[in-house]
């Protein structure tokens, strides 16, 4: 099973605590954590995948030097894809105003919600849309993708989440 684990570069220290602790649940489980490799909430579930095994960690870069310093040897990375492009644009209202940075960036979120089964997110209330993150959370509602906020959940019920469509998204 993959796992998108998006979430806000502005965390505190008890959900940098929580990511950490998820993304080992999820390298011992040997499901794989899909990411953007930003820093904040991407750096932290990555850091617990990368304690438990570096090859349980893709990530998806807008450009290969993108934050390089976070990646583990042992990480997938997936370069760039300009068809994301299409369903990044489709869920983005502001899309071909953006600079050509940022329009990799959210074709990055694309790629990342492609590759996954379900997701966790850590959506950032103050930023109006949900930013990047907020980006990536329509385009999983829109493609069907079961997604838990992980504003307010207690670890435990983070993996009942997760186990509970384990069953689910390994019959697709």
């Amino acid at each position: 099973m993959r796992i998108a684990c998006i979430g806000s570069r502005d965390i505190s220290d008890e959900t940098e605590k929580l990511l950490i602790e998820i993304g080992k649940f999820i390298a011992f489980k040997d499901w794989t954590i899909v990411s953007g490799n930003a820093l904040g909430s991407d750096a932290s579930y990555a850091k617990g995948a990368n304690l438990v095994d570096p090859t349980k960690v893709w990530l998806h870069l807008p450009w290969p030097s993108y934050n390089s310093g976070l990646i583990v040897r042992g990480n997938v990375i997936r370069p760039h894809n300009p068809q994301d492009s299409i369903l990044a644009e489709k869920h983005h209202p502001a899309y071909p105003n953006l600079s050509q940075g940022v329009k990799k960036l959210m074709d990055r979120n694309a790629g990342i919600l492609l590759d996954s089964d379900a997701v966790l997110a850590v959506l950032n209330p103050k930023k109006m849309g949900g930013g990047g993150t907020g980006h990536g959370w329509r385009i999983a509602g829109a493609l069907g993708i079961p997604r838990l906020d992980l504003n307010g959940q207690k670890l435990e019920d983070v993996f009942e989440f997760l186990e509970k469509y384990e069953k689910t998204i390994s019959k697709r």
